[in-house]
């Protein structure tokens, strides 16, 4: 059976970074199982990049898989990659990439904003000085919509983030700290 889809594809197999066979081994292990998996999501945390360059390099990776002048060796199946691949959605969140197919797409996403949503960052206000304040002025600003615990805050940094950020409310939780809402 070719590698390739039913289009040409405008990439080749040996051009180094993102369409080169490092990246594909990078994401073999990953996609051996979504074969393996499939048609239940797979969910993967990838190393030492974001989710999002995950996701496009993951994409760069079979495009220059299944181009036609591609001669890697690989023990994945590439009948059932060339057939699944087309259908499903990648679906990158803070710390995770899944690959799922549409219908799943909508399940995943609303689980990974209630995950999200319920995530409490801490800062030690004590050690940490300078993200404290970042972390107030974005709150402040509603930028950053998760609720935060701040630990060993002083008067002083009471009083000015009381003054200077009135739309970042600190609610005190007694010995726990201060939640920043």
């Amino acid at each position: 059976m070719p590698r390739h889809y039913t289009k040409d594809l405008p990439v080749l197999p040996n051009i180094p970074d993102r369409f080169g066979e490092a990246n594909w081994r990078r994401f073999e292990p990953v996609l051996r199982e979504f074969v393996k998996v499939f048609p239940a999501p797979l969910t993967f945390r990838p190393k030492h990049i974001a989710t999002t360059t995950a996701v496009s390099r993951l994409r760069d990776a079979v495009r220059a898989f299944l181009h036609p002048a591609n001669t890697w060796d690989t023990d994945i199946p590439v009948d059932l990659l060339i057939s699944y691949w087309p259908q499903v959605k990648l679906i990158p969140s803070t710390d995770t990439v899944t690959i799922a197919q549409p219908g799943d797409v909508g399940r995943i996403q609303k689980e990974t904003e209630t995950e999200a949503i319920h995530d409490n960052f801490v800062v030690d206000a004590e050690a940490q000085p300078d993200l404290f304040k970042a972390i107030l002025l974005c709150k402040h600003h509603e930028v950053f919509p998760n609720p935060v615990t701040v630990l060993n805050i002083s008067e002083a940094q009471l009083v000015e983030a009381t003054e200077l950020y009135s739309n970042a409310p600190l609610i005190d939780n007694g010995p726990q700290g201060f939640t920043i809402l």
